[in-house]
């Protein structure tokens, strides 16, 4: 029988699959560093799209509150469990890098479930006193539960992940780890916001251009070019946290 002849596109779909298999596993198959590509599209590896209904519509009176909070607790024990599981079975990981995944994925979900404990219950009790039917009773909890994500999860969890990202595109530690995050904020009705690369930047989307690249074509000026950070917000379009975007600054003469 005449043997195949090796194909190094063909071995490097099965390697993928093979690493894409064990990484579901909380497997990380360790590659030669000496031949890493770069992903460019690491970004769109933070992309959340849903269905799923806010979760805090489920409220219908405040004595629904515990329960939602219990729910909430319980999603991100199941990550913490899930984190402890592969960092055991990873232990030739670089010591660096597993300090990091624990405290992202373990010790500050620990100071997120505090928050839900003492600071979010208050913030609750506070909004729900003025609350005269459901309507703003969900409101006011949308709220809440709104800066609860932003702060403890986007800002405290995912802005790291951004950056370690942005260096290491292809770290499959972290991108394990953000698939875990990005589930729990799709069960609980949180999407990210579609933006168009390439396409005019518009002052009304939840987005602010933090950076400015600078072109000396006039018809360029605007232009999306690349998203820094996105943005994020339940599925019935409440926004939670703004993004980041860099767009095109027209100037004469281009950059100096």
């Amino acid at each position: 029988m005449e043997l195949e002849k090796y194909n190094p596109a063909s071995a490097a779909t099965l390697l993928g699959e093979i690493e894409k298999f064990c990484l579901s596993k909380g497997i990380i198959l360790q590659r030669n560093s000496n031949s890493k590509i770069a992903d460019k599209n690491w970004i769109r590896k933070f992309i959340i799209q849903t269905d799923a209904p806010p979760f805090y519509l489920e409220i219908n009176s405040p004595s629904d509150i515990e329960k939602i909070n219990g729910d909430l607790n319980e999603r991100l024990e199941n990550l913490q469990r899930k984190v402890k599981n592969f960092l055991q079975n990873n232990g030739a990981m670089n010591k660096n890098l597993q300090d990091k995944i624990n405290t992202l994925g373990n010790k500050l979900l620990d100071t997120a479930k505090r928050y839900i404990k003492f600071g979010l219950k208050n913030s609750l009790q506070r909004e729900l006193k003025n609350c005269n039917n459901i309507e703003d009773l969900r409101d006011a909890a949308g709220k809440c539960y709104g800066e609860f994500i932003k702060k403890e999860l986007l800002e405290r969890v995912f802005r790291p992940l951004y950056d370690e990202l942005r260096q290491k595109p292809n770290d499959a530690a972290y991108s394990w780890l953000l698939n875990g995050l990005n589930q729990i904020l799709a069960s609980l009705g949180v999407m990210t916001v579609n933006v168009k690369i390439g396409g005019r930047y518009d002052e009304n989307q939840p987005y602010i251009p933090a950076e400015k690249f600078i072109t000396s074509n006039p018809q360029e000026k605007d232009i999306i070019c690349a998203v820094v950070r996105y943005a994020y917000a339940f599925t019935n379009e409440r926004i939670i946290s703004e993004g980041k975007l860099i767009v095109a600054k027209f100037q004469q003469g281009g950059a100096k």
